[in-house]
Protein backbone atom coordinates (compact mmCIF):
# COMPACT_ATOMS: atom_id res chain seq x y z
CA UNK A 1 0.00 0.00 0.00
CA UNK A 2 2.71 2.29 0.66
CA UNK A 3 4.82 1.44 -1.95
CA UNK A 4 2.14 2.04 -4.74
CA UNK A 5 1.37 5.61 -2.66
CA UNK A 6 5.35 6.28 -3.11
CA UNK A 7 4.93 5.04 -6.92
CA UNK A 8 1.97 7.14 -7.62
CA UNK A 9 3.74 10.47 -5.46
CA UNK A 10 6.74 9.90 -7.95
CA UNK A 11 5.10 9.47 -10.78
CA UNK A 12 2.79 12.96 -9.97
CA UNK A 13 6.39 14.25 -9.37
CA UNK A 14 8.07 12.96 -12.70
CA UNK A 15 5.42 14.49 -14.35
CA UNK A 16 5.25 17.98 -13.05
CA UNK A 17 8.89 17.98 -13.68
CA UNK A 18 8.53 17.26 -17.14
CA UNK A 19 5.90 19.73 -17.71
CA UNK A 20 8.07 22.43 -15.79
CA UNK A 21 10.84 21.51 -18.72
CA UNK A 22 8.55 21.90 -21.23
CA UNK A 23 6.84 25.65 -19.95
CA UNK A 24 10.39 26.55 -19.52
CA UNK A 25 11.54 25.31 -23.52
CA UNK A 26 8.74 27.50 -24.48
CA UNK A 27 9.38 30.52 -22.18
CA UNK A 28 13.41 30.18 -23.48
CA UNK A 29 12.14 30.44 -26.87
CA UNK A 30 9.69 33.13 -26.65
CA UNK A 31 12.53 34.63 -25.42
CA UNK A 32 15.16 34.00 -28.29
CA UNK A 33 12.41 34.95 -30.55
CA UNK A 34 11.80 38.18 -28.60
CA UNK A 35 15.45 38.97 -28.75
CA UNK A 36 15.88 38.70 -32.47
CA UNK A 37 13.21 40.92 -33.54
CA UNK A 38 15.26 43.42 -31.16
CA UNK A 39 17.82 42.76 -32.88
CA UNK A 40 16.22 42.72 -36.44
CA UNK A 41 15.60 46.46 -34.88
CA UNK A 42 18.64 47.69 -34.10
CA UNK A 43 19.96 46.40 -37.24
CA UNK A 44 17.69 48.32 -39.35
CA UNK A 45 18.20 51.65 -36.69
CA UNK A 46 21.97 51.44 -37.16
CA UNK A 47 21.84 50.42 -41.31
CA UNK A 48 21.87 54.68 -41.51
CA UNK A 49 25.56 54.86 -40.57
CA UNK A 50 26.91 53.13 -43.45
CA UNK A 51 28.53 55.12 -46.33
CA UNK A 52 28.95 57.29 -43.69
CA UNK A 53 32.86 58.13 -42.42
CA UNK A 54 34.66 60.21 -40.00
CA UNK A 55 38.21 61.53 -40.00
CA UNK A 56 40.28 60.75 -36.87
CA UNK A 57 44.06 61.24 -35.60
CA UNK A 58 46.76 58.48 -35.50
CA UNK A 59 50.58 58.30 -35.09
CA UNK A 60 50.85 58.51 -39.20
CA UNK A 61 48.42 61.18 -39.44
CA UNK A 62 44.64 61.66 -40.29
CA UNK A 63 43.06 58.61 -41.48
CA UNK A 64 39.77 58.77 -42.81
CA UNK A 65 37.16 55.91 -41.92
CA UNK A 66 34.31 54.95 -44.16
CA UNK A 67 32.02 52.33 -42.53
CA UNK A 68 31.00 50.08 -44.97
CA UNK A 69 28.96 47.55 -43.12
CA UNK A 70 26.80 47.43 -40.21
CA UNK A 71 25.08 44.20 -38.59
CA UNK A 72 23.06 43.31 -35.42
CA UNK A 73 22.35 39.45 -34.19
CA UNK A 74 21.48 37.45 -30.95
CA UNK A 75 24.76 36.21 -30.14
CA UNK A 76 25.64 32.89 -31.37
CA UNK A 77 27.28 31.52 -28.14
CA UNK A 78 24.70 33.37 -25.58
CA UNK A 79 21.18 33.70 -26.31
CA UNK A 80 20.92 36.48 -24.13
CA UNK A 81 23.33 39.17 -25.72
CA UNK A 82 22.64 40.74 -28.75
CA UNK A 83 25.97 41.59 -30.53
CA UNK A 84 26.51 44.98 -32.65
CA UNK A 85 29.33 44.72 -35.60
CA UNK A 86 30.62 48.03 -37.44
CA UNK A 87 32.72 47.40 -40.18
CA UNK A 88 35.78 50.68 -41.17
CA UNK A 89 37.84 50.61 -43.93
CA UNK A 90 40.32 53.08 -44.58
CA UNK A 91 42.95 53.77 -47.69
CA UNK A 92 46.25 51.54 -47.38
CA UNK A 93 48.16 55.11 -48.40
CA UNK A 94 46.97 57.06 -44.98
CA UNK A 95 47.53 54.21 -42.50
CA UNK A 96 50.57 53.72 -43.78
CA UNK A 97 51.91 57.17 -43.45
CA UNK A 98 55.81 57.51 -44.62
CA UNK A 99 56.20 54.19 -43.64
CA UNK A 100 58.14 52.32 -46.22
CA UNK A 101 56.40 49.03 -47.26
CA UNK A 102 58.38 45.50 -48.45
CA UNK A 103 57.39 44.42 -51.39
CA UNK A 104 54.59 41.67 -50.33
CA UNK A 105 53.50 44.51 -48.67
CA UNK A 106 53.46 46.65 -51.25
CA UNK A 107 51.74 44.27 -54.10
CA UNK A 108 48.63 43.98 -51.19
CA UNK A 109 48.13 47.46 -50.45
CA UNK A 110 48.17 48.15 -54.23
CA UNK A 111 45.47 46.04 -54.47
CA UNK A 112 43.36 47.44 -51.69
CA UNK A 113 44.06 50.97 -53.03
CA UNK A 114 42.50 50.18 -56.84
CA UNK A 115 39.31 49.02 -54.71
CA UNK A 116 39.66 51.78 -52.47
CA UNK A 117 39.71 54.62 -55.25
CA UNK A 118 37.34 52.83 -57.06
CA UNK A 119 34.61 53.16 -53.75
CA UNK A 120 35.95 56.51 -53.48
CA UNK A 121 35.68 57.45 -56.78
CA UNK A 122 31.50 55.86 -57.12
CA UNK A 123 30.46 57.01 -53.59
CA UNK A 124 29.55 53.28 -52.82
CA UNK A 125 32.19 50.96 -51.51
CA UNK A 126 32.56 47.87 -54.24
CA UNK A 127 34.47 44.95 -53.32
CA UNK A 128 33.68 44.92 -49.94
CA UNK A 129 34.50 40.98 -49.08
CA UNK A 130 37.43 40.81 -51.14
CA UNK A 131 38.88 43.98 -49.27
CA UNK A 132 38.43 42.60 -45.68
CA UNK A 133 40.30 39.52 -47.11
CA UNK A 134 43.14 41.46 -48.29
CA UNK A 135 43.21 43.92 -44.97
CA UNK A 136 43.47 40.84 -43.45
CA UNK A 137 46.43 39.71 -45.45
CA UNK A 138 47.79 43.08 -45.19
CA UNK A 139 47.39 42.94 -40.90
CA UNK A 140 49.55 40.15 -40.09
CA UNK A 141 52.84 41.10 -42.25
CA UNK A 142 55.75 43.20 -41.32
CA UNK A 143 54.29 46.57 -40.10
CA UNK A 144 50.88 45.14 -39.31
CA UNK A 145 48.96 47.63 -41.33
CA UNK A 146 45.03 47.53 -40.43
CA UNK A 147 43.21 48.95 -43.07
CA UNK A 148 39.74 46.74 -42.02
CA UNK A 149 38.68 47.07 -38.60
CA UNK A 150 35.56 45.64 -36.83
CA UNK A 151 34.22 47.50 -34.04
CA UNK A 152 32.02 44.99 -31.43
CA UNK A 153 29.59 46.13 -28.64
CA UNK A 154 27.47 43.71 -27.00
CA UNK A 155 24.08 44.56 -25.40
CA UNK A 156 22.76 41.87 -22.24
CA UNK A 157 20.38 41.61 -19.52
CA UNK A 158 21.79 44.10 -18.01
CA UNK A 159 21.32 47.02 -20.88
CA UNK A 160 17.58 45.44 -21.00
CA UNK A 161 16.87 46.20 -17.48
CA UNK A 162 17.99 49.62 -17.71
CA UNK A 163 15.64 50.14 -20.77
CA UNK A 164 18.20 51.63 -22.86
CA UNK A 165 17.17 53.03 -26.20
CA UNK A 166 19.24 50.97 -27.86
CA UNK A 167 17.58 52.27 -31.34
CA UNK A 168 19.00 56.13 -30.63
CA UNK A 169 22.48 54.76 -29.16
CA UNK A 170 25.37 56.53 -30.41
CA UNK A 171 28.66 54.01 -30.66
CA UNK A 172 31.86 54.75 -29.79
CA UNK A 173 34.35 54.89 -32.34
CA UNK A 174 37.73 55.53 -30.43
CA UNK A 175 39.51 52.55 -31.63
CA UNK A 176 39.90 53.92 -34.93
CA UNK A 177 42.63 55.62 -33.53
CA UNK A 178 45.74 54.73 -31.65
CA UNK A 179 45.85 57.85 -29.73
CA UNK A 180 44.04 56.92 -26.45
CA UNK A 181 42.47 60.60 -26.13
CA UNK A 182 41.35 60.81 -29.48
CA UNK A 183 37.13 60.22 -28.52
CA UNK A 184 34.88 60.33 -31.83
CA UNK A 185 31.35 58.47 -31.95
CA UNK A 186 28.68 57.76 -34.41
CA UNK A 187 27.51 61.52 -34.06
CA UNK A 188 30.70 62.63 -35.58
CA UNK A 189 29.99 60.14 -38.99
CA UNK A 190 29.65 62.61 -42.14
CA UNK A 191 28.42 61.52 -45.93
CA UNK A 192 30.96 60.04 -47.86
CA UNK A 193 30.71 63.13 -50.64
CA UNK A 194 31.18 65.21 -47.33
CA UNK A 195 34.34 63.18 -46.05
CA UNK A 196 35.87 63.39 -49.70
CA UNK A 197 34.50 66.71 -50.54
Amino acid sequence: MNSNFNQELMQDFLEKIIQTRKERAMIIATEQGMLERVAQMIDNAISCFQNMGLKMKTGKGTVRWWLTTTDAKVESYSSAEIEVKLGFACSPAEMKGKVRLTKKEAEIAAELQKIWDKSVRYGYFYDCEKFRDLAAKLSVLTHHLRCYKVLMYDFDLDNIYLKENLLAKHYNLGELSDETYNMASTRDLVRIKVLFG
